[in-house]
């Protein structure tokens, strides 16, 4: 009887062992998976304008150029372009200072790695993403300003 109460309590700490394995993967699994495009998403919805000689299929293909660009520079929070770049000081999440303040204001927690006691006043300014945003904006600017050029041709 010893024994097999033993291996009872054995099965039920691999069990509970192995469970606490499998959350832990599905958190890493979540946490680092790419960003998906929702079909919500304004990035991927801009208006686009609709004049002759096929122009909205370029645009299109602009849209879709431009949304694969900029993944890199979206807010964890609102997947817009990030405003004034913040950053956790525990992981490699990155929001908008606005979006960040309002979360870690209401959750105490960080939005990317979920680790709490974080206060506002710990998020870190995001200087190269902040930048990154801007050339990427101007780059956009000079961009449509060539198309439509060209569409007017």
């Amino acid at each position: 009887t010893h024994s097999i109460q033993q291996i009872k309590k054995d099965t039920v700490r691999t069990s509970v062992f192995t469970k606490d394995i499998k959350e832990s993967f599905r958190a890493l699994t979540i946490a680092t998976s790419p960003t998906k495009i929702s079909k919500d998403d304004p990035l991927v919805h801009k208006k686009e304008s609709q004049t002759r000689n096929g122009s909205q299929d370029i645009g299109k293909l602009l849209a879709n150029e431009k949304t694969k660009q900029d993944f890199s520079l979206r807010c964890d929070l609102c997947k817009n372009l990030c405003k004034r770049a913040v950053r956790p000081p525990c992981c490699s999440g990155q929001s908008c200072r606005g979006c960040a303040i309002k979360f870690v204001t209401s959750k105490r927690a960080c939005w990317w790695c979920g680790k709490n006691e974080l206060d506002s006043k710990q998020l870190i300014c995001f200087d190269d993403l902040r930048e990154e945003v801007e050339v990427y904006k101007q780059r956009c600017q000079g961009e449509d300003k060539e198309n439509a050029a060209q569409i007017k041709e």
